[in-house]
């Protein structure tokens, strides 16, 4: 007998128990971007990396360059868009707020990349 599953889907965040394997797409919203654990009920410490941090603030600031490829780097010489760290860090504080609402156990490892331990968070 194989252990009792959950899945976890990465894009709406639902979580279901015991589903069929032959299943491969999320019963929630359709995505096929899931994970898959016995014990991830019990899991209590999180990792949240913002994946293409500047860029992705960029994207959403300009949302003509939505599906173009972007760099932001460089300095005063270069042919990339140039950083804006005063909206970056603003960013960044307003999702840590929203990580510290969850759970005052945040360690924070970059402007992009945080801990966070759920183990005393409240189910919403």
């Amino acid at each position: 007998m194989q252990p009792q599953l959950t899945r976890l889907c990465l894009d709406c965040g639902r979580l279901d128990d015991d589903v069929d394997p032959a299943v491969t797409m999320c019963l929630g919203c359709g995505s096929s971007r899931l994970i898959a654990h016995d014990e991830l009920r019990s899991l209590s410490v999180a990792h949240a990396d913002c994946g293409a941090y500047y860029a992705s603030i960029e994207k959403r600031d300009h949302p003509e360059l939505a599906n173009q490829p972007l760099i932001v780097g460089g300095g005063e010489r270069g042919v990339v868009m140039k950083p804006d760290m005063v909206k970056y860090q603003r960013e960044s504080r307003r999702i840590r707020e929203l990580m510290w609402a969850a759970t005052p156990l945040v360690e924070a490892v970059s402007i992009d990349e945080a801990y966070l331990d759920l183990s005393q968070a409240s189910a919403r």
